[in-house]
């Protein structure tokens, strides 16, 4: 079942917000509701306008199907296996939904899903608006996957966030390799944005303030791991 709690123009398009009840994040037919609401308001969208689309899920079911609850004191970690498996399903619901945008034609340059505290823990929230960035054509896009929005709001507010999160964006779009910028952070190789995003707050999260010096400290982690590679390489071919 789906209701629209809200709908009002931002100028030429309009703020939708959309309520799927009686599911979670958890529902395998996820993407097929997503893709109704989309296809009976096709005609709400203008073609070659972007748009920001982001999914909000309770946090708490994360607790009923992992044993974890996101929204942890800072000493407790929760097990590698339990994330890996956490994340493997929320990108595959996030796949789902990019998929079902990209058949329908819609330009999107930013697709979120995240874990909030809603109202029920047996909705889900979509929320359509327009996208007032300028973008060209190769822009890079951000899809991305927040567990628990209230666990990231305990470490860093909304503004750190904010820019954080633009740092990030700028750095793997530089770099374009996300296997690489996995060694960067000093992670196993992995190219799940969202495990790289939650490693780049908890290593530099504190110079949020300071962009110059932790763009720098970036560019000499990243001529380091140049440098290695090259010693690597060279070594190799010695060898040869």
């Amino acid at each position: 079942m789906k209701s629209l709690r809200s709908y009002h123009r931002l100028g030429g398009m309009a703020f939708m917000e959309y309520i799927l009840k009686n599911t979670d994040i958890f529902d395998e037919e996820i993407g097929l509701k997503f893709s109704e609401i989309i296809k009976e308001n096709r005609h709400s969208f203008v073609d070659g306008s972007p748009y920001n689309i982001t999914i909000s899920f309770h946090e708490r079911v994360l607790l009923n199907h992992f044993g974890i609850l996101l929204d942890y004191p800072t000493n407790v970690r929760i097990s590698n296996k339990n994330k890996d498996q956490l994340y493997k399903h929320l990108n595959f619901q996030l796949d789902e939904i990019k998929r079902i945008i990209e058949e329908n034609s819609i330009e999107s340059y930013s697709v979120d899903l995240e874990g909030k505290n809603l109202e029920s823990e047996n909705i889900m929230v979509i929320n359509i608006s327009k996208d007032t960035s300028n973008h060209s054509e190769n822009d890079y896009r951000v899809y991305s996957v927040l567990p628990s929005l209230t666990s990231l709001r305990r470490r860093v507010s909304n503004m750190p966030y904010k820019m954080l999160r633009e740092t990030f964006t700028e750095y793997i779009y530089t770099i374009g390799d996300e296997k690489q910028l996995a060694e960067i952070l000093g992670i196993k190789r992995t190219s799940n944005r969202s495990e790289l995003f939650d490693a780049f707050v908890e290593q530099y999260g504190d110079l949020w303030l300071e962009r110059n010096k932790l763009l720098d400290k970036l560019k000499e982690k990243s001529l380091s791991i140049i440098e290695k590679r090259f010693e690597r390489q060279q070594l190799k071919n010695r060898k040869n």
